[in-house]
């Protein structure tokens, strides 16, 4: 990295990489349910985010996670890693009868 590059928060690199990837893949509203793609379509947002793969790096040490310890040397953190969201930073909810993404930002 340039020494004078700045860094994006993590937690605004993932929502809009989650915002990107959920924007280019829903469905057209206007799309018929007889369809071919729509015949095709599987749902990401459930409750359980099953169609997800979550993976977390290393927490701020401002930050309290159940069953993390954080190192005293920097480069010795590790990455909570994948499958593993202790604070449900990510959760879906309804909102008028359809599924909607919250996202923490916590870690």
């Amino acid at each position: 990295m340039h020494r004078n590059a700045k860094r994006i928060p993590a937690p605004l690199f993932l929502a809009a990489a989650v915002l990107l990837v959920t924007g280019c893949t829903a469905p057209a509203p206007h799309a018929a349910s007889g369809d071919a793609a729509s015949a095709d379509w599987k749902p990401l947002l459930n409750p359980s985010l099953s169609g997800w793969e979550l993976f977390f790096g290393v927490p701020d040490p401002s930050i309290s996670v159940p069953g993390y310890t954080h190192a005293a040397d920097p480069k010795k953190r590790a990455p909570l890693g994948l499958g593993s969201d202790p604070l449900r930073v990510f959760t879906v909810r309804m909102d008028d009868g359809e599924p909607v993404l919250h996202i923490t930002g916590e870690i």
